[in-house]
């Protein structure tokens, strides 16, 4: 008798810890696009304020392309304000690569006219 409510139970449980297993490995598995994005708005942050941009404001949507095995050409603008409160903006580019099997800013660019 306790076989009957048992089993079904306990079946329903490994079922259940499957299904959770396989989405937190899905969710592990980011988009490399969508993390060199999130890289580079990163890197260009800091890059603005080492060199004493004031107000620095990052676009949130980048085009990004793969170019070549592993490595990523993000693009996108910023702003900021500069020594006289003029706004000022430009076109911002990194190169994204996977090093030893995590993706890295290998170089940032920022160009304001």
């Amino acid at each position: 008798m306790w076989a009957r409510i048992v089993v079904p139970v306990l079946l329903i449980l490994v079922v259940i810890a499957a299904v959770v297993a396989a989405m937190s490995v899905s969710n592990q598995q980011d988009d490399p696009e969508e993390v060199a994005q999130a890289l580079c708005h990163d890197a260009v942050l800091e890059e603005m304020e080492s060199t004493g941009r004031e107000g620095a404001d990052v676009s949130q949507s980048f085009d990004v392309t793969e170019a070549g095995d592993d490595e990523y050409r993000v693009q996108g603008t910023a702003t900021f304000t500069d020594e006289d409160g003029s706004t000022q903006h430009g076109n911002v580019r990194c190169v994204v690569r996977d090093e030893d099997g995590a993706l890295e800013v290998a170089s940032v660019r920022l160009n304001f006219g």
